[in-house]
């Protein structure tokens, strides 16, 4: 099986695992927790969605494409990774003060506070890396051990509405988990920090320039939660158009 077909192969597993996991715990989650906490949740969720996104500018996406570029000059491919990871630990401190203010002004600062090391997860996020090596394989292994682990903690830790916390713990906690274990698989391939300030300019107003064509998407996707959070008070409006939503979602993935 050519590179292709093992990446395709791959990404059809994880998609259907990102089906199967959420038609699992979807039922139970809602039951368990009550329409109020899912509620909440569902609006924290969609609030560090957008403030990730648009601080992060698109540097994901970015990075996949200059990885591409560079892979078969290793000394290139090695400069350009820390360059980007230096822009990302930028990009990331903007990102944590941008949701504390959020998370105060929202009046759900616990939760958003729980919520963080998912923001975190993704600000030091290298899996573009492989992405761009066109090696999916420990990006869609990382994402199906997150699912599993939080699947099994739903069902292990989360019995009542007393333990909602638990559950976005679990979920942040786990992404973060998986994120940091990518990096073991960076040996061999990324040498010694190399760093030009000149190059870091560039890669700011790059992924600026492959970003912004993206934002009419992005606030039709994520906004609406948080909006409708934002007015009717974030409890069970929010869980019932999220649920909704995710029968949506849920086939369109499928597709």
């Amino acid at each position: 099986m050519g590179k292709i077909g093992k990446n395709y192969l791959l990404n059809t597993i994880y998609q259907l695992c990102a089906i199967i996991v959420p038609l699992i715990t979807a039922p139970y989650l809602t039951r368990v927790l009550m329409a109020t906490n899912y509620g909440i949740y569902s609006y924290v969720q969609s609030t560090e969605g957008i403030v990730q996104t648009l601080t992060l500018i698109g540097i994901y996406s970015y990075g996949n494409r200059q990885i591409a570029y560079k892979r078969d000059n290793p000394e290139e491919l090695s400069q350009t990774f820390w360059e980007l990871m230096f822009l990302r630990l930028i990009l990331g401190i903007v990102s944590t003060i941008t949701y504390l203010i959020v998370s105060y002004v929202s009046g759900y600062t616990f939760f958003f506070l729980l919520y963080y090391p998912f923001l975190l997860s993704n600000i030091i996020d290298c899996s573009w890396i492989y992405v761009g090596m066109e090696n999916m394989a420990p990006c869609v292994v990382k994402n199906i051990i997150a699912k599993v682990l939080t699947l099994i903690g739903v069902f292990v830790l989360v019995r009542s509405p007393e333990d909602f916390w638990k559950y976005i713990l679990l979920v942040s906690c786990s992404s973060l988990l998986c994120n940091v274990a990518v990096y073991t698989q960076l040996k061999g391939i990324i040498k010694k920090p190399v760093i030009e300030k000149n190059n870091v300019i560039q890669h700011v107003k790059g992924s600026l320039f492959l970003f912004l064509p993206q934002i009419a998407g992005i606030i039709y996707l994520q906004l609406d939660k948080t909006m409708l959070g934002a007015m009717t008070g974030a409890t069970n409006e929010v869980s019932f158009f999220d649920q909704a939503e995710k029968i949506v979602t849920i086939a369109f993935s499928l597709i």
